[in-house]
């Protein structure tokens, strides 16, 4: 049987605010904000599905190719 999870509802929070990922890359000005935002999102969403694990609560949907069986 095979499966895959989706993630139906992205977390509200990250792990790391743009404030603090900026003052550790020493950055002081505002061109770049977007392109760290999306850093921070896909470091986390790369960690979540190298760990298996949620760091905060989103939905996830299951497909299965067929119903379980015992």
């Amino acid at each position: 049987m095979q499966y895959e999870w989706n993630v139906k509802t992205e977390p509200t929070l990250e792990p790391i605010t743009l404030a603090e990922c900026k003052e550790h890359l020493r950055v002081d000005h505002t061109d770049d904000d977007d392109l760290i935002t999306a850093y921070i999102q896909a470091a986390r969403q790369k960690l979540e599905l190298e760990t298996g694990r949620a760091f905060y609560t989103q939905t996830r949907v299951q497909r299965l190719s067929q119903f379980p069986t015992t």
